[in-house]
């Protein structure tokens, strides 16, 4: 588990050791709202919101995920203290 303030700073760390394929899931206390961030082959990341909403966004650039990242944060996580992190490598 992580802390919330510390989502977007762990996800950019380990998305640079994983690779092709392979994701990193981020999920409430409760595990009923998740962020699942992959990267595609070619370049960019895939962000797949599921909670509150569902919808998957495209990022070509790691400023790009950020602000997405921080978007849904805000919407998946407002009051998540704790974090549970999976990297789920294939």
């Amino acid at each position: 588990m992580i802390k919330n303030s510390e989502f977007i700073q762990t996800c950019l760390h380990h998305l640079q050791s994983l690779r092709v394929g392979e994701k990193i899931s981020f999920k409430t206390a409760k595990k009923d709202r998740e962020i699942a961030v992959s990267k595609k082959e070619g370049g960019g990341y895939r962000v797949e919101e599921n909670g509150f909403e569902h919808q998957i966004f495209e990022a070509q650039s790691e400023a790009e995920l950020k602000k997405i990242l921080k978007t849904l944060q805000k919407i998946e996580f407002p009051r998540s203290n704790q974090i549970w992190v999976k990297i789920e490598r294939g």
